[in-house]
């Protein structure tokens, strides 16, 4: 019996490490977005778990938005705010799924890119719209960028 408590807990410490290590990304206290560094390029990653948020970053970061709706809907994301002297909306990104539903009315995510090209704040409000009625909003997501 000592045995397997010794052998489970030194398992739980060792998947707890493997959790907690981490070589490249960092999560922030509030359990959503997560900041990837590759040289001296920062790209913030921002999901439904930071709606309503207000995120940090430097000029020339970018941050990368992910948003999920389910396939086959007559919806498509789109960026309703944002401050141009702050963000500015990386072309293509956004327009087509990055992880495709494997059946009909699966879930389908789509990722935006800003670059921060300037100092200031910034609404950054992405908005899942009807194609045919577009001030019909179904979800948000939306964050302030303190770009500093």
């Amino acid at each position: 019996m000592r045995l397997k408590t010794l052998t489970f807990a030194m398992l739980a410490l060792a998947l707890a490490l493997v959790a907690c290590s981490s070589d490249d990304q960092s999560m922030d206290d509030s359990g959503g977005s997560t900041t990837t560094t590759t040289g001296s390029d920062r790209t913030l990653k921002i999901t439904a778990a930071d709606d309503g948020m207000t995120v940090q970053v430097a000029e020339g970061d970018t941050i990368e938005a992910t948003v999920e709706s389910s396939a086959g809907i007559p919806y498509t994301w789109r960026v309703l705010e944002l401050n141009d002297q702050v963000l500015v909306q990386v072309p293509g990104s956004g327009e087509d799924p990055v992880a495709d539903a494997e059946m009909p009315g699966g879930k389908q995510a789509y990722a935006f890119l800003f670059d921060v090209e300037g100092k200031g704040t910034s609404p950054l409000t992405i908005g899942l719209v009807s194609i045919t009625e577009p001030s019909d909003v179904a979800q948000l997501l939306s964050v302030t960028v303190d770009a500093s």
